[in-house]
């Protein structure tokens, strides 16, 4: 079994979404390889309990760490990636049965492909995230069809990507959702928070400091409702483009004791059973997000922003209050949670109910298996 994802720097979605998924498969007896492109300073060669990761291509230049490399430079590695790691890639591929490519560029399917047709091996693509224009968002391309319409099955995570495709004729589609480890995330000590509630309320925000992901929004949000009551806390965990603007403001504006920055952390989970409320507010589509669906695992009530499929997940004081991507309206829902425990308390419960019923990664990798068994055996054919 293959697994195919270019790891960037800054852990995010679709590499926890393998991380996760590998470690149940491997549980269930597969044997996991995981091949990328090669970014500085990860080491080419890594192995965990789960897999084991080849990192494809040279570096031809010192780089920075980043997650976006621009220009020249971005084509290089891209050219290395898809071309000389090709050559290093068959001698790790060949005693596999099956390529499982997950699209993070064009690069990924093109290099997935051409080993399927070399090696004459059956592939899967997922696509996670959506085509279109915007920022983060996968470009479609001509090219990028043409290699999809020859591959097995393509496997989706939301509703607006399977559309697109069907729309263009693709019919072996399916979607699944990006599932978590649930019990991972469980805070046990819950109910405990609405006993003894603490004086200060604290909103979390997780993810990279992007326009994409609404830090600016959560911040602006957060200065509308600490004029009104200042018992509330901003914890921040991540960092990205604009961490520089968001401590500018921060100083500005004097929330200097009212703002936390964590920084890039692994383990999340301390700050979810720690904070109060967790801001979802993407002002554009961010859907499925996984640092949503670990907050509602770990009983923390949603703030979010209504764009693309969110409301599927959080449902209007059920699990969670759903706004406009608005600083005042993100501002006034906070300050109705910091100041209703008993609210807070009920939308908690919800999220860790759903996230049971819904999210958990067993049901996810029985799909899988199921997927995986049916093209294999139409390769026996």
């Amino acid at each position: 079994m293959i697994a195919w994802q270019p790891f960037p720097l800054i852990v995010g979605g679709v590499e926890k979404y393998l991380l996760y998924v590998s470690r149940e498969l491997k549980r269930r007896g597969y044997s996991i390889l995981i091949l990328n492109k090669l970014y500085a300073p990860l080491p080419m060669m890594e192995e965990s309990e789960s897999f084991i990761v080849h990192r494809l291509g040279i570096l031809p230049l010192p780089l920075v760490n980043k997650r976006y490399i621009g220009g020249l430079i971005d084509k290089i590695v891209s050219f290395q990636y898809v071309n000389l790691g090709f050559y290093k890639a068959i001698k790790y591929v060949k005693n596999y049965d099956l390529i499982h490519v997950h699209i993070g560029s064009i690069d990924d399917l093109m290099l997935g492909c051409e080993l399927s047709r070399k090696l004459g091996l059956k592939t899967i693509v997922t696509i996670h995230g959506r085509f279109g224009t915007e920022i983060e968002d996968i470009p479609p391309s001509d090219k990028m069809f043409k290699l999809l319409r020859n591959v097995d099955q393509i496997l989706v995570n939301r509703r607006e990507t399977f559309d697109f495709l069907y729309n263009r004729g693709f019919t072996n589609i399916e979607i699944l959702e990006n599932p978590i480890l649930v019990e991972y995330y469980f805070n046990r000590k819950l109910l405990e928070k609405f006993e003894e509630p603490s004086n200060k309320v604290k909103f979390l925000f997780v993810g990279r400091l992007s326009y994409r992901r609404g830090i600016h929004l959560a911040l602006l949000g957060f200065y509308h409702a600490v004029k009104k009551n200042p018992n509330v806390e901003l914890w921040i965990v991540g960092w990205g483009p604009l961490e520089s603007f968001v401590r500018s403001f921060v100083e500005q504006f004097g929330l200097k004791d009212r703002v936390i920055f964590w920084g890039k952390r692994e383990d999340v989970r301390h700050f979810l059973w720690s904070a109060d409320a967790f801001l979802a507010v993407s002002p554009i589509a961010n859907s499925p997000s996984l640092a949503l669906r670990e907050a509602m695992a770990a009983g923390l009530p949603v703030i979010a922003t209504d764009v693309e499929a969110t409301r599927e997940l959080v449902r209007p004081f059920e699990t969670g209050i759903l706004v406009t991507p608005s600083p005042r309206e993100i501002g006034e829902a906070m300050l109705l949670l910091a100041e209703n425990v008993d609210l807070r308390r009920e939308l908690a419960l919800k999220c860790v109910e759903l996230a049971k019923r819904r999210f958990d990664v067993r049901p996810h990798v029985d799909a899988l298996e199921r997927i995986y068994s049916e093209v294999l055996a139409s390769a026996r054919v």
